[in-house]
């Protein structure tokens, strides 16, 4: 039988699961029990706790909240400052004769807090591959001779087509100029230029190039799926060096949290059972879950609920049953609706109380829980228009409750979650339309925007500085604040300078020189420091209403070049190599799906998936209307 959790006096043991509904504060539990553990025990570092979650977006969320709960409890004891919401706050300053060896245990985790382990299950196994001293890369003979062979495809058969489609007559110039620097190859050939049965081959050497890139990206897995990453780890913990990983890995680990506890599958689970014996109170290795079974929402990513009903011990169990979330009403009537109702095998809904301290809305000016009305719940267009109008709504009627009182609603404040992909760039683009600042998060892969491409026809300038179609390809980028048509990117047999005039291309020429010299010396966060540090160019790139949106997308693509490359100097086309790689990823992979970016002023737009373990001030769910299935 579960116990409500007290916080303020919980000890904690190997084996417990703590499984509460959403709201009821099962983020802030994990912070604050870290936080309790680490001040009481001297011999706790903040390396030897490993917390995971399902989600990129909420493992970012959860280091904050962590990281902030371990420096605000410090400066409160030392202040002597009591908060009466915070039991664990409350528990520490009673006992005045250990307050000082408290405050010193919390100020040294948070110093060493960069190496907290926090972050996702694949995260994690990376971490594990590492320590375990299995993460490599096999630069074999085959994979090298790949490598060359994709180099001088891309290279020298591919440009010389592009050469060869470059075709027009005094009539066509500046359209076929156009085409030169920069547009799609298929517009740059001509029908009448090129003989159909070499285009039909070029199709095929298309077909054999695209196969070739994927076998040498999977061979020298240079990004290994999710699967991929979980199966090699569990194969180092169960093969003939898993005694010594064990050991390793016990003597570096001996507290976990398993937050979004029933989204983790069976293999995840045997994982952590290497390190933390299945139901064993006693353990002086303590893992600690913490869950809801009625979330559990990754079946399709392989989560498996009856994983983690057949881990939880009922005899090492509590919960958590007030709501800290949600209005009054919406949590009267949910437990109207739910209460004693069986969701599924040992899959109950417990009921749960409004935060006492909460009365009526945070949010006034428009109703809470207000459902909009779809004339054609099928149609995309119509749905966003609808979705769009309650966020316009919002933003001019609307104030919201915070600590300094109540203010008028910002962007920042409001989240779109819809069933979708399709609805999530449709409600975005009308956003956009209407001059509301908006982000639209996971929907694709940050190397399908159009920051990965402008970034890409950066580097193959670098890698080609020499060749003026690609410095004027480059140029026509927001970097440099130019389009296609520019006068000043022309040939001056096209379009002659005055006297006097400076050639444009010859300049952006030279800077792209320095940048080529800075990426092989220094690498890539070195680049990508002088192109920020460039004013006039990132008042260019950041210019116009998406601007926030491209800077967060340009540092994410930075992050997993600079990560990828390890940080040190590399060559244009090993830049390119790594970039292409990463572009064949799904964008349903939480490493290249658009982050979200909660500091920026904007309406975030997501799908469902994307948004688990986060929380807005106003949530507008759309698609609500519409059934999975229509049985």
């Amino acid at each position: 039988m579960a116990w409500t959790l007290d916080l303020a006096n919980h000890e904690l043991t190997n084996g417990h699961t703590i499984e509460a509904s959403a709201g009821t504060g099962k983020t802030y539990s994990v912070a604050a029990l870290v936080t309790r553990a680490i001040a009481i025990d001297d011999n706790l570092r903040i390396d030897k706790v490993l917390i995971t979650t399902f989600t990129r977006f909420a493992a970012a969320e959860l280091r904050d909240r962590v990281r902030r709960r371990l420096v605000d409890t410090a400066d409160n004891l030392q202040k002597n400052q009591p908060d009466p919401t915070d039991p664990i706050l409350m528990a520490l300053l009673a006992n005045e004769p250990e307050r000082s060896r408290y405050i010193r245990n919390l100020r040294r985790a948070a110093v060493n807090f960069d190496n907290a382990t926090i972050g996702t299950i694949h995260s994690i196994c990376s971490k594990i591959l590492a320590l375990a001293g299995l993460v490599t890369h096999d630069n074999s003979a085959e994979e090298l001779t790949q490598r060359a062979i994709v180099e001088v495809v891309n290279d020298r058969l591919v440009s010389e087509a592009v050469e060869r489609g470059r075709v027009w007559d005094d009539v066509r110039v500046r359209k076929a100029l156009e085409a030169r620097l920069g547009s799609p190859l298929a517009e740059q050939w001509y029908d009448d230029t090129l003989d159909p049965t070499v285009l039909a081959e070029l199709a095929d050497l298309g077909i054999a190039i695209n196969d070739m890139v994927n076998e040498v990206h999977h061979r020298t897995e240079l990004h290994p799926s999710f699967d991929d990453l979980i199966r090699r780890a569990e194969n180092a913990l169960s093969g003939e060096m898993g005694d010594d990983i064990r050991t390793r890995l016990a003597e570096r680990y001996t507290h976990a949290f398993i937050d979004e506890a029933q989204d983790t599958d069976q293999l995840q689970w045997k994982l952590f059972h290497h390190i933390f014996p299945r139901r064993d109170p006693a353990s002086a290795h303590k893992l600690t879950a913490v869950g809801d079974p009625k979330q559990a929402i990754y079946a399709f990513r392989g989560a498996d609920i009856h994983a983690y009903l057949d881990v939880r011990d009922p005899s090492n169990m509590s919960t958590l049953d007030t709501n800290f979330r949600s209005d009054p009403p919406v949590i009267h009537a949910l437990n109207a609706l739910f209460e004693g109702k069986s969701l599924g095998e040992d899959v109950e809904y417990a009921r749960v109380s409004a935060d006492p301290g909460k009365t009526g809305s945070k949010v006034r000016g428009i109703a809470a829980a207000e459902a909009i009305d779809i004339a054609d719940m099928n149609n995309q267009f119509h749905a966003s228009l609808a979705v769009v109008g309650h966020v316009v709504r919002l933003l001019e009627k609307g104030e919201i409750l915070d600590n300094d009182g109540w203010r008028p609603i910002e962007p920042k404040d409001v989240c779109v979650l819809a069933g979708s992909n399709t609805l999530v760039r449709a409600v975005h683009r009308e956003l956009q339309r209407l001059g509301i600042p908006a982000v639209a998060s996971g929907a694709e892969s940050v190397f399908a925007d159009s920051t990965a491409s402008e970034l890409r026809r950066i580097f193959e300038a670098l890698d080609r500085v020499n060749n003026l179609g690609r410095v004027r390809s480059a140029a026509s980028t927001t970097f440099f604040g130019m389009t296609l048509g520019d006068p000043r990117l022309l040939p001056d047999d096209v379009a002659p300078r005055g006297p006097g005039e400076p050639d444009a291309v010859l300049d952006i020429q030279e800077k792209l020189v320095e940048w080529r010299q800075i990426l092989q010396r220094r690498g890539v966060a070195a680049l990508a420091s002088e192109i920020s540090g460039d004013k006039q160019v990132m008042e260019s790139f950041v210019a116009g209403p998406d601007g926030e949106r491209h800077l967060a997308d340009f540092s994410h693509i930075v992050d997993l070049l600079h990560a990828e490359t390890r940080g040190s100097g590399v060559t244009p086309s090993q830049l390119l190599e790594v970039f292409d790689a990463y572009a064949l990823l799904s964008g349903s992979s939480e490493v290249v799906s658009r982050r979200v970016e909660s500091d920026i002023d904007a309406v975030q737009v997501m799908t469902v998936h994307k948004a688990k373990g986060l929380e807005f001030p106003c949530v507008i769910v759309a698609e609500l209307w519409k059934p999975k299935t229509y049985e």
